[in-house]
């Protein structure tokens, strides 16, 4: 069975398209933090594995020392000043 083919219309065009509703401030807020926080524990994962792994091909301590200095980076706290 065939469906019936629509009549094209042209009002179609002179409507402006619909955008889905914005979402409240604090969903949004909520999102940003926990995609935040997800990238952070990626990221902490990853400089772990490449510590472990620097310690295993005995790489110097200066390299190390990078890591271990961009690790304790990502694990500070961020702060966020909303005026």
């Amino acid at each position: 069975m065939r469906h019936p083919r629509k009549a094209w219309d042209s009002s179609s065009l002179l409507r402006p398209p619909r955008c889905p509703r914005p979402l409240p401030t604090s969903d949004v807020a909520a999102m940003v933090a926990e995609h935040y926080l997800q990238l952070c524990t990626d990221v902490e994962t990853a400089l772990t594995g490449l510590l472990k792994l620097g310690t295993e091909l005995r790489r110097t301590p200066e390299t190390l020392d990078i890591v271990n200095g961009l690790l304790r980076d990502v694990r500070e706290p961020l702060l966020f000043v909303v005026v």
